[in-house]
């Protein structure tokens, strides 16, 4: 009842091509509400979401993402969010 939700995942593809992070998600293709991950970790670190507002959230996100695709995202999130 008291424990934590946690999510371990790559932050590429397999053949390094793509970020497993994204900027915008497809509907069919989401398994668990935002509201319902604590922790998210990939190869590159934590982000712990627990009680950020969304763009505290993307940030945290963005720090543990594929250096090689963050400027991207970045870019991304300072439009969504600014």
């Amino acid at each position: 009842p008291e424990g934590l939700s946690v999510i371990a995942m790559p932050s590429i593809t397999q053949n390094g091509r793509h970020s497993r992070i994204v900027t915008r998600l497809n509907a069919p293709l989401v398994t668990t509400a935002k509201s319902d991950v604590d922790i998210l970790v990939t190869e590159h670190g934590l982000a712990d979401l627990r009680g950020k507002t969304l763009a505290q959230r993307a940030a945290a996100i963005l720090g543990i993402a594929a250096p090689t695709f963050r400027e991207d995202l970045e870019r991304f999130s300072h439009q969504a969010f600014d």
